[in-house]
């Protein structure tokens, strides 16, 4: 965490830019007011490899010639962790370096870090030079991490953090040296697009890049020796949240997901999401703690993300609402800088915004350690209202709900019913759809199968029940529907048996099905000819 003693009271009223800028060289509390350290001192280091399984730049050149180069995808790894003491003291201005070395590494030159510093203090410049004396001396602030530090002995849950698209390790700072004071290893990489066009709309594409940077960076961290490779999280901020959330619904070794403000609804993420094929809600398994802001980025009432937490069916799911902050209160980047008023007018909003973080802080490790240190105090810390556990009455909103079962796989329904029978296995099916009425819980195809493997065991009753349990599913399946013609068959139904050949040679079925079922008829007596049925 950045150490000044930002929290505006009415003293500061009259000269309050003057008394602000002192106290960012002089304090010796938390920017976050209220929020102090965990147990552990904050080592950090920055690691610089590269994914030789991707390419990054481009790999044909203006007239479309392919370039011949191996062109692997930069990987720049800001990783806190609980030390044991040395390293160098650092500055915020340690970590806004780090954009200097994203993509190239290489050590920055005076005049590189100079360049750094400028476009740091000049991203808002047009807000006046009293902004552009704050943003100057926010690069000065003190963090509690030390660059280098000793890594402190035992083994500690990681936490993958995915900032922002275009974005870097610096969004959030205090908490990721929040969570390495108590006790976690952070891993953070820069939100970067499938290349390095960077000028243009994120697509499903960019997205599935960072999913893929999240697990390289998980493989990598695991062969660390302070951390606990069963126990991960994922973290992610805006945009960031949703390879966080992808990365859950693909990985089983995830244990937790924290969304800031995932952007699961906005703009053009509904489409990047169904490019992704397998982003649903209901996939993810693992607790998914949702902070949520009372505003949108225009100051009006935040319901995008109602869909989103309405489908965690199956997720141990929180929801924590920050009255009257919006979105860029969940960057400490943002309250460190860019979000600190500039007159008297706007103390009171302000003041609001880091309490909202300090919350934010506060929740998102005590949603942690319940969930991957099974921590007794956290859990009760989750089960109390925010009234109850100390917070300002009205200032936040917190609810949970516990998951419901999650629906067998195909596989594991096969097993059930080869084992207990099938009504044990229709009892499963039929409680998913209680609970969830669009869940598909088995194909068409590999269900069908399973029939032909129970009537090959001479369970041609258990066979009818599975055909007309998939006809649930897939109405109007012609194969399907053949299948259950047969199974009459073996059971001795024989009109059964001919109303159902006769109804697949009324649908659209391949002409290999219907010829199966007219000769399957003309088996059981039926004359197609006379019938009319052909």
């Amino acid at each position: 965490m950045i150490s000044s003693n930002c929290r505006l009271t009415s003293m500061f009223v009259g000269a309050f830019i003057l008394s602000f800028a002192v106290s960012l060289h002089s304090a010796d509390k938390y920017m976050q007011g209220s929020l102090t350290p965990g147990p552990h001192s904050v080592g950090f280091k920055v690691e610089h490899v590269y994914d030789y399984g991707r390419s990054f730049k481009p790999n044909y050149d203006d007239d479309m010639r392919i370039i011949r180069r191996e062109n692997p995808r930069p990987m720049q790894i800001a990783i806190w962790y609980p030390a044991s003491g040395g390293g160098t003291a650092m500055t915020f201005r340690d970590y806004v370096h780090l954009d200097g070395t994203r993509d190239n590494f290489h050590e920055l030159s005076v005049d590189e870090k100079k360049q750094l510093d400028e476009n740091f203090i000049n991203q808002r410049s047009f807000l006046g030079q009293a902004k552009k004396d704050l943003m100057r001396a926010t690069l000065t602030l003190k963090s509690t991490a030390k660059m280098n530090a000793n890594t402190k002995s035992g083994k500690f849950p990681l936490v993958l953090y995915a900032p922002r698209e275009s974005r870097g390790a610096y969004l959030n700072t205090v908490l990721c040296e929040y969570l390495a004071s108590n006790g976690y290893v952070v891993a953070c990489t820069p939100n970067k697009w499938v290349s390095d066009r960077q000028n243009r709309r994120p697509a499903a594409e960019d997205v599935m890049s960072n999913v893929q940077d999240l697990q390289f960076v998980k493989g990598f961290m695991r062969e660390l020796a302070n951390v606990d490779r069963d126990r991960v999280a994922t973290a992610g901020w805006a945009h960031g949240a949703v390879p966080a959330a992808t990365l859950a619904m693909v990985e089983p070794q995830i244990r937790a997901v924290i969304s800031l403000d995932g952007n699961f609804a906005d703009g053009a993420a509904p489409q990047i999401m169904k490019g992704l094929g397998n982003f649903r809600p209901r996939n993810i398994t693992v607790p998914l703690l949702h902070v949520k802001p009372g505003e949108d980025f225009r100051g009006q009432p935040n319901t995008s993300d109602h869909a989103f937490w309405n489908n965690l069916l199956y997720s141990d799911a929180a929801q924590l609402t920050l009255t009257g902050v919006r979105w860029i209160s969940l960057s400490s980047y943002f309250n460190l800088s860019m979000a600190k008023p500039v007159d008297d007018d706007e103390q009171y909003h302000y003041a609001r915004i880091d309490y909202a973080y300090d919350s934010v802080c506060r929740y998102a490790v005590n949603f942690l350690n319940a969930h991957l240190k099974d921590d007794a105090t956290a859990r009760k810390f989750l089960g109390r209202s925010p009234e109850e556990n100390g917070f300002e009455k009205g200032a936040l909103g917190f609810v949970s709900r516990k998951a419901l079962p999650v629906p067998l796989t195909e596989t594991q329904l096969m097993t059930i019913i080869d084992s207990k029978g099938f009504e044990a296995g229709k009892a499963a099916v039929d409680l998913a759809k209680k609970n969830d009425a669009d869940h598909v819980m088995f194909t068409s195809n590999g269900m069908n199968n399973f029939g032909y493997t129970m009537m090959g065991k001479e369970r041609f009753d258990e066979a009818v029940g599975i055909f007309k349990m998939i006809l649930e599913q897939y109405p109007g399946d012609p194969n399907v529907t053949d299948s259950l013609g047969e199974a009459y068959m073996n059971v001795g139904k024989k009109q059964l048996a001919i109303q159902t050949y006769k109804r697949v040679l009324k649908m659209d079925a391949s002409q290999g099905t219907k010829d199966n079922s007219i000769k399957m008829l003309k088996q059981l007596g039926v004359d197609i000819e006379r019938d009319g049925t052909n």
